[in-house]
């Protein structure tokens, strides 16, 4: 465990995003971080942990600020601490209220937090060192009373001072005017970097300042010693190694009989105050200048007056002289000058003529990243500088870049001293601005030619729900995988011999997996309803079933709140029905959650009735209704709406997305019909819908289906390319039930080398792989150099994504056939059947089913998941297994090696700052120990390649010692299994 250098603080804000920037920044400040969202909280946490400083915001949900700081105050306990306020109040009397509460610093939002940090490590110090002083004078006035006693102490006392002097970096000295003698304390020596021996007189220690402020000093020293004037100066300062400091110097004179007879005074070493604000400064700078960029993007319609005023606000705050602005010219050869600033150089290069696209400005445009050259004049790029050009001391570029191609270059040049990593982060986001702008002229330019103006936002439109939908589809991949085994290991466990209570919980555990996959992706729904992409499907269902089935997965959730449930079908209503089931469930699972969710005592029932029926079709009303709390009239046309609830206090206390009964009554309509609600404040509600279904005289055996996807499938070789241990073995299970069996392989590399040696009838090809992915294999295997026996082999793709372009990408790289995860075995099946036609029997599937009609299905059914509290849940991961302990001790024999080999290798990989072995390797720690149910490992792992997806990988060692730490924790607790 680390130690706590700086002691604790708490935070108490109300906004999540303050909270968290605020704690990052103050752990790796070295300080342990309380948090609270109010003030009863707060209080709350200061009876169990005492802090050393608390960040109040003034407006908080119970009770504001200012009240939490008086009854802090008035604890004895808390009384003594310092209190910084936070809030966007800038008015003089609410800071006046905030010292009169006792608070020591009052800062303004928005701020920057490392000053927050800068603040609150200053005014600790400030607290210790006034503690340090209150002892050391109490230990003095005892001394003096104890005279002969005091040499011992004194030694003890000396040592403290020097100790806190240190720590500070704060020194004294003396200067007795009449002998010249000059003593300092052992910090002074200790900051001058001079030995204990030394002994300068006034004139020396004057010169260890920088000569602009040595006058200063002396002018200082004279007025103090002439007329008991007193000085606090903070002064340049370069120590006796060299070395260059900020210093802060204060002294003043002691008199008898109107003369001064001795100067005194404090020497500290201010450096890291100084650089704080003056980092603080740049900073502030840089904000105003990127909205001042900014407001050129928005006000300006034409690139180049554009791209002029940010080219000075740019170059401004680099503070460098010289630049330019340039488009690539229409050949893509040669840089096409808007501007040519020269900074009072001579030149006589003509900025009208095209200058070819060479030397670094290549540079640039090839990699579409900010570059930069200190030493120009000596370096190789110096050749290509065009002749007669402005004479350059130091060059950098940074480009615009547009839907990733560079598209011009904003050149800056000669800034004194070179340029910096800070200007190139400030460049970049200037070239940025530039693009936008470039983007946003040549969009105006069309649109004002164009008259499809609708057409145009129509594609924008398109593309954005594209993104958005890309976004969706990704966010569910790792929901999907863990999935796999819960679902396919149940549907196995379900083929054995069980006797009736088993089998009743089996049945309940496949029909909760079942419905949780395919209505807690509400937003993916909702994606596919907004593009008009989402199908109903129409297969023959009992109505009772899908009742039972909703009324299984709620009953536990109702049992633990101490709810009751009840469930009640009209005889009239006629059970044989065909629609979409699944959908169904969707709803009455959306609408009787909520019912779950917003019920703290009483009664959830659901009432299934018949609203009119002809010979053909019936039309059923379905009424969940609850003795919650209700929703007020004024509220109650926001239900439906999407992304939406009643209150924004309901979404903090009870969570949810939204859009559930969004999408519940799209669905409703899409059947051919209704949903509306009716409630009493504080007195419950019911939600009522209607829906449309064939009837039918009976519904299908469901048995007879399954058996007709497995029956008729020949003995194959099959060649299994996946590198996810549990995915495996999953895998093979499932095929196991078939009569069929497969050899493994563990990436794509090892595949194309056994396909070289043996033949095989079908390859099952994993995408996301080490060293070479799903989508590289095929295209070697089709490849004819490949060396392969059979380069016309089957292949059908294994994906958690199931977006068009992600199977577009596997068609074109060769593959023939594409199933998504989690694995369903009909699915499975009947791609094996589609693709192995030719050598199956005659009671095979038709081979000229196309592969559009397998499960490319974009997202329609999710997991919630996993709790993240769980070092390792056994009870999930047997189940996951199918039940088999055999299965799972032999898994776990094999976990340890790979857990710390995975470590090993992403630990290296945060060494070298590799974004993307970091990214990867995290990925594969996630998923190896998510597959086990080790939660909060994999919830730490996903923690760090987020930060690497984000390109903030300098973050990412930050888990490092919490990594390990949970993996020791982890081998532990398999051990017990």
């Amino acid at each position: 465990m680390k130690t706590d250098k700086k002691g604790t603080v708490l935070i108490v804000d109300d906004e999540s995003g303050n909270l968290g920037v605020l704690f990052e920044h103050l752990r790796q400040a070295g300080f342990k971080v309380l948090v609270a969202e109010d003030g009863e909280s707060a209080l709350r946490a200061v009876k169990r942990v005492l802090p050393d400083i608390a960040l109040l915001d003034v407006n908080l949900p119970d009770m504001d600020g200012f009240e939490l700081c008086r009854r802090l105050k008035t604890c004895h306990q808390s009384a003594d601490f310092p209190v910084i306020f936070l809030t966007a109040q800038t008015d003089t009397e609410n800071k006046i209220r905030g010292l009169e509460m006792k608070a020591v610093d009052y800062i303004t939002k928005p701020f920057q937090p490392e000053e927050v940090v800068a603040r609150a490590e200053r005014h600790l110090l400030l607290r210790n060192l006034q503690k340090s002083l209150e002892e050391k004078n109490i230990q003095l006035e005892q001394e003096i009373l104890r005279r002969e006693q005091t040499e011992d102490h004194l030694r003890k006392s000396e040592a403290l001072l020097n100790e806190t002097q240190k720590i500070a970096r704060l020194g004294g000295w003396e200067l007795h005017l009449e002998t010249n003698e000059l003593f300092w304390t052992e910090e002074v020596y200790r900051i001058h970097e001079v030995p204990r021996e030394y002994s300068p007189d006034v004139s020396e220690a004057v010169n260890f300042y920088a000569p602009e402020h040595q006058p200063v000093l002396r002018q200082a020293i004279r007025n103090a010693a002439a007329y008991g004037e007193p000085w606090n100066l903070e002064l340049k300062f370069i120590t006796a190694k060299g070395k260059q400091l900020w210093v802060r110097s204060i002294g003043e004179a002691f008199r008898e009989n109107g003369k001064s007879v001795k100067l005194a005074g404090t020497f500290q070493d201010i450096t890291e105050y100084k650089e704080a604000a003056e980092k603080i400064r740049r900073r502030t700078e840089e904000i105003a200048a990127l909205l001042e960029g900014s407001r050129a993007v928005l006000e300006q319609r034409h690139f180049a007056d554009a791209a002029k005023k940010i080219f000075y606000v740019c170059t401004k705050v680099i503070g460098a002289d010289s630049g330019y602005v340039a488009l690539l010219s229409d050949d893509g050869e040669k840089n096409e000058v808007l501007f040519l600033e020269s900074g009072n150089r001579d030149c006589t290069a003509d900025p009208d003529l095209p200058m070819p696209i060479r030397g670094l400005r290549a540079e640039a445009y090839r990699l579409g990243e900010t570059v930069r050259e200190n030493n120009f004049s000596e370096s190789l790029w110096m050749q290509h500088l065009p002749r007669g050009h402005v004479k350059l001391d130091n060059v950098l570029f940074a480009p615009l870049v547009i839907e990733n191609k560079t598209m011009g270059i904003m050149g800056i040049a000669n800034k004194p001293g070179g340029f910096t990593d800070d200007d190139m982060r400030v460049a970049s986001a200037f070239g940025e601005f530039a693009a936008i702008s470039l983007r946003n002229s040549r969009n105006l330019e069309a649109l004002e030619k164009s008259e499809h103006n609708y057409r145009i936002a129509k594609d924008l439109a398109e593309k954005a729900n594209q993104s958005k939908s890309e976004f969706l589809a990704n966010m569910s991949h790792e929901i999907r995988t863990p999935m796999n085994a819960v679902i396919n290991m149940t549907r196995l466990l379900a083929d054995t011999q069980l006797n009736p209570e088993q089998n009743d919980y089996v049945k309940t555990v496949l029909s909760s997996s079942e419905i949780l996959l395919t209505v807690i992706n509400d937003i993916l729904d909702f994606s596919k309803i907004e593009a008009g992409k989402l199908e109903l499907e129409t297969v023959a269902f009992d109505i009772r079933e899908v009742i039972l089935s909703v009324a299984n997965i709620l009953k536990i959730s109702a049992q633990e709140k101490g709810l009751g449930l009840t469930c009640r079908t009209d005889p009239d209503v006629h059970p044989y029905l065909a629609g979409d089931p699944v959908r169904l469930r969707q709803i009455l699972l959306n609408l009787m959650n909520n019912a779950v969710k917003f019920t703290e005592k009483g009664q959830i029932s659901l009432h299934v009735s018949k609203e009119e029926e002809n010979d053909r079709n019936t039309v059923l009303k379905f009424e969940v209704s609850d003795t919650g709390i209700g929703i007020p009239e004024d509220r109650r046309d926001r239900l439906f709406r999407s992304f939406s609830q009643t209150d924004p206090s309901t979404t903090r206390r009870f969570g949810g997305t939204g859009l559930g009964l969004a999408i519940s009554r799209q669905l409703a309509e899409m059947m051919g019909g209704q949903a509306g609600v009716e409630s009493c404040e504080g007195k419950g509600s019911t939600f009522r819908f209607t829906a449309v279904f064939e009837k039918r005289s009976e519904s299908k055996d469901r048995s007879e289906v399954k058996e007709s996807l497995t029956s008729g499938l020949l003995p194959l070789t099959i060649l299994l390319v996946e590198d996810n241990v549990i995915n495996q073995k999953v895998a093979l299970a499932i095929l196991r039930k078939a009569g069929l069996s497969a050899d493994i392989a563990g990436n794509g590399a090892e595949a194309v080398r056994m396909l070289k040696i043996k033949d095989y009838d079908l390859v099952l090809m994993d995408i996301m792989m080490p060293e070479t992915d799903g989508i590289q294999a095929a295209k070697q295997i089709r490849d004819p150099a490949s060396g392969v026996r059979r380069r016309d082999i089957p292949i059908v793709a294994m994906t958690a994504h199931a977006m068009k372009k992600d199977r577009q990408r596997c068609m074109e790289a060769g593959m023939n056939d594409y199933i998504s995860k989690p694995l369903v075995p009909d699915e499975l099946f009947a791609a094996i059947r589609r693709q192995t036609a030719g050598i199956m029997s005659q009671g095979a599937v038709d081979s000229t089913v196309q592969p559009e009609t397998c499960s490319l299905k974009p997202e329609t059914r999710s997991l919630k998941p996993a709790s993240g509290t769980w070092v390792f849940d056994k009870k999930e991961f047997l189940a996951r297994m199918g039940g088999s302990e055999s299965v799972c001790r032999k898994l776990l024999e094999q976990m340890p090696d790979y857990l710390r080999a995975e470590i090993e290798k992403l630990n290296a990989a945060l060494s070298q700052n590799d974004a993307e072995k970091i990214k990867f390797h995290a990925h594969t720690i996630k998923g190896m120990v998510g597959n086990i149910a080790a939660h909060r490992l994999r919830d730490l792992a996903r923690e760090i390649e987020t930060a690497a997806e984000k390109g903030e990988q300098d973050k990412a060692p930050s888990f490092k010692d919490r990594l390990e730490e949970e993996a020791e924790k982890l081998l532990t607790a398999m051990q017990q299994f």
